[in-house]
């Protein structure tokens, strides 16, 4: 949505002549790399695992941006900020342990049979 009202606005103010390949090819790989391939991932992911799993699987967000915060920022993670972390890890942890697979009614069954 964004692109939609952005590039006519864009197209009107651009100065075209600082503009090279290397700006447009970092500017494609921004937009591949920030949106297009991660939405595509997750909508894959979606239709092969069920909602709650990948609830759990999102719930680990926290941690990627940590360890990223530590490796590429240098920054410095209080031990209260480091336990939150690792308690929302737990609870993601212990329900993908005990998670079971709930009764399906006739009418998912049913559903499930509709390419």
């Amino acid at each position: 949505m964004a692109t939609a009202i952005l590039v006519p606005i864009a197209l009107v103010v651009v100065d075209y002549s600082r503009i090279d390949w290397g700006v447009i090819g970092l500017l494609v790989a921004a937009g591949l790399l920030s949106s297009a391939i991660p939405y595509s991932l997750d909508t894959f992911i979606l239709r092969r695992i069920t909602p709650r799993l990948y609830a759990i699987i999102t719930s680990f967000g926290p941690v990627v941006a940590t360890l990223f915060g530590v490796l590429v920022l240098h920054e410095h993670f209080t031990p209260l900020q480091l336990a939150g972390i690792l308690i929302v890890c737990a609870a993601a942890g212990v329900t993908i342990v005990t998670q079971r697979d709930h009764p399906r009614s006739e009418l998912e069954s049913t559903a499930e049979t509709i390419p």
